[in-house]
């Protein structure tokens, strides 16, 4: 493991325990979890899915980068995949040869594999005893066990801090936390089209403009994705923009 990559998984560490600031967003903490693992890990996308506190259907709640055919995918991946099987096991699911994959979950492995992935993994995402939802690893090769190791570490310290996060605080304030992450999602996706469209540039990079808005301004992500919809607001593609 290179120095560098040492540095940037233990500042992730250090990302994901930093839970208690004022103001801790929650959206924001997710999205770093799934760049941090695509970044520093041999996975080519990441997706985190939550539970609503109203029922146990899983929602896909951050994504990187976002996956080919991504719609049929993250239904079928909601539906029966590995993904759903790390969150109902509360276990890891290791590499899963998508080619290989018959039963329930074939419809998930077919789109999967039509998208360009030929395998699959899933860490769940517990705090304390209750299931929360799990991260899905997505890869294009078979991914090296170590590797899969490091993103259940990341996983179980995204959970650690969220224990930090709410330790002090009411079973209804951290179930209304997770409701906001997921209705925070869908307006963020608004914002990311409607800025794409302005800006004549891709999704990821209008996601950029609007994440890098945020952390420069101080504000939740779904405050500023509120502007973009709502009053007109226009972040900068990059630092460069007249």
């Amino acid at each position: 493991m290179s120095t560098d990559r040492e540095q940037r998984l233990a500042e992730t560490f250090i990302l994901l325990s930093d839970t208690l600031s004022d103001d801790f967003d929650v959206v924001e903490f997710f999205q770093t979890l799934t760049d941090r693992c695509v970044e520093l890990l041999d996975i080519a996308s990441a997706v985190l899915f939550l539970t609503r506190p109203s029922d146990d259907y899983l929602h896909p709640c951050a994504w990187t980068p976002v996956p080919p055919h991504a719609a049929d995918l993250l239904v079928t991946a909601a539906t029966d995949s590995p993904m759903t099987r790390a969150h109902h096991t509360a276990e890891t699911v290791l590499a899963v040869d998508l080619a290989r994959v018959s039963g329930p979950q074939s419809d998930f492995a077919y789109e999967a594999r039509s998208a360009g992935y030929t395998h699959a993994a899933a860490l769940p995402l517990r705090l304390r005893e209750r299931a929360l939802g799990a991260l899905l690893t997505l890869h294009t090769g078979e991914p090296a066990g170590k590797e899969l190791r490091l993103a259940r570490a990341l996983t179980d310290q995204a959970a650690v801090g969220l224990v930090h996060r709410h330790r002090f605080e009411a079973e209804t304030t951290l179930n209304s936390q997770l409701y906001a992450a997921l209705h925070s999602r869908v307006l963020i996706e608004q914002a990311k089209g409607v800025l794409s469209v302005h800006l004549h540039c891709s999704i990821p990079e209008a996601f950029e403009a609007i994440r890098r808005h945020a952390r420069s301004s101080r504000r939740p992500l779904t405050d500023v994705a509120a502007d973009v919809i709502d009053r007109g607001l226009r972040p900068r593609r990059n630092l460069t923009d007249a």
